[in-house]
């Protein structure tokens, strides 16, 4: 995430940033500190706030005061943090989203996130490494669908931007990096007009979700 940023920085540039399960802080850092966006707030569980906030002092050099915070944010909470909503209710927002489409669990927790703090203004950037392609078809199939069909209904666009990471043992795996927002609005619209980064639209929704069984692990439970 930090270097697809870093070689495409228009897309964050003077924007309010929040970045979800921000880990160790480089994705969010490096948006203000390389690509130039007007803050960043990190966010993520408990665990992660010392080694997180360890980055942003070992950075601060690079980050205008009060310009990339740390807090606390669980995505089962019922609520949404103030500080969250308040990045969010800003002009263009953009929301990073970094390694995140790995597990069942994670995928019904964010779409029921989405669904709370995404506006036709936001712009989404996804990065994750590439495990098993079957299941990024079904993830993002399921985020596709339409709200009312238990969906997040975004549009998807992949970067075509190549890097492969470098994983255990000197080995590599691909990584996506994909760009999307609300179907049908003003983010949506600017993403199919953007001309600084390449993109291609994902195909519509192949059934792979329905084959492969994903959805009934998103139902939400009855008693």
């Amino acid at each position: 995430m930090a270097r697809f940023l870093a070689d495409n920085p228009g897309l964050v540039a003077n924007r309010s940033v929040l970045d979800l399960g921000t880990g160790t802080g480089v994705a969010g850092i490096a948006a203000v500190a390389i690509a130039g966006a007007g803050r960043c707030l990190l966010t993520d569980v408990k665990d992660c706030e010392a080694i997180a906030k360890q980055s942003l002092r070992l950075n601060a050099e690079f980050l205008p005061d009060g310009s990339c915070t740390f807090s606390e944010f669980d995505w089962a909470g019922a609520e949404l943090p103030e500080d969250v909503a308040a990045v969010l209710q800003t002009d263009r927002p953009v929301v990073l989203i970094s390694d995140c489409l790995y597990q069942f669990r994670l995928l019904k927790l964010l779409l029921r996130l989405l669904r709370k703090l995404l506006n036709p203004n936001t712009l989404l950037i996804w990065t994750y490494k590439v495990r098993i392609i079957e299941r990024e078809a079904a993830y993002v199939e399921v985020l596709q669908s339409p709200v009312e069909e238990g969906g997040a209904g975004l549009s998807f666009y992949r970067a075509n931007w190549d890097v492969r990471q470098q994983c255990h043992h000197n080995r590599f795996s691909d990584v996506s990096v994909v760009l999307s927002a609300l179907r049908g609005g003003p983010a949506d619209a600017e993403l199919s007009e953007r001309g600084d980064v390449a993109l291609a639209p994902f195909a519509g929704p192949t059934g792979q979700a329905l084959a492969h069984g994903w959805q009934e692990h998103l139902q939400e439970p009855t008693t």
